[in-house]
């Protein structure tokens, strides 16, 4: 339910969304939960869980040490569900669109 309300009171429908520590619990939860609504969903994960996150719906898995900011690109996600809030935090904001 935590998910879903974020999801409600973000409006998410077919926007882009990116969901860090995508193979938890409430990171899977995140996952199919965002496709449901119709989004593109990219999910960040550990290279050994990626085909497990996949299965659950994301789009597109990237690993997590990978550098977000030039795999994605500026501007480029709408909605970022952020379970981790490791080191790579402060460069959501770069990939994160104008109003996301």
């Amino acid at each position: 339910s935590t998910a879903g309300g974020l999801f409600e009171r973000a409006k998410l429908g077919v926007e882009t969304v990116l969901i860090t520590g995508a193979s938890s619990g409430f990171g899977s939860a995140a996952v199919q939960l965002a496709k449901r609504r119709g989004a593109n969903v990219i999910a960040v994960c550990a290279a050994a869980k990626a085909n497990g996150v996949k299965a659950l719906g994301a789009d597109r898995v990237c690993e997590q040490d990978a550098d977000l900011v030039a795999e994605l690109g500026k501007g480029s996600i709408d909605v970022v569900v952020d379970l981790l809030a490791g080191r790579q935090w402060s460069s959501h904001l770069k990939f994160l669109r104008r109003g996301g």
